[in-house]
């Protein structure tokens, strides 16, 4: 268990990667299964889409960390794939607004 724990500046910000990671998650889903509109019509969107990601990833990760002996192994590839989807998120988004300042 020592070996997980990282300084406490590096594990906030891995954490909050994670959470807009989850949030990012979120909002393809919903955007893939098209439930903007329902989700309008019950509340604002924006605060279930972190939500969705969190369940979807329950869903999926319960049963594979459940039935099979390499729980550490999926939770860390998880975690990194969710971490570069956010991060290449953000890269992509800083690219855009440099370009939209420099025109």
């Amino acid at each position: 268990m020592e070996s997980f724990i990282l300084s406490p500046l590096l594990s906030t910000t891995l954490s909050i990667f994670l959470i807009l990671g989850c949030y990012e998650l979120g909002k393809n889903l919903s955007a893939a299964f098209k439930l903007s509109a329902i989700l309008s019509d019950i509340s604002i969107k924006e605060f279930q889409f972190l939500t969705f990601g969190l369940i979807f990833l329950l869903i999926i990760l319960f049963p594979v960390t459940a039935f099979t002996n390499q729980t550490i192994f999926i939770f860390k590839i998880v975690g990194i794939v969710i971490f570069f989807l956010e991060s290449n998120l953000y890269l992509i988004s800083v690219v855009c607004l440099k370009n939209l300042f420099l025109f």
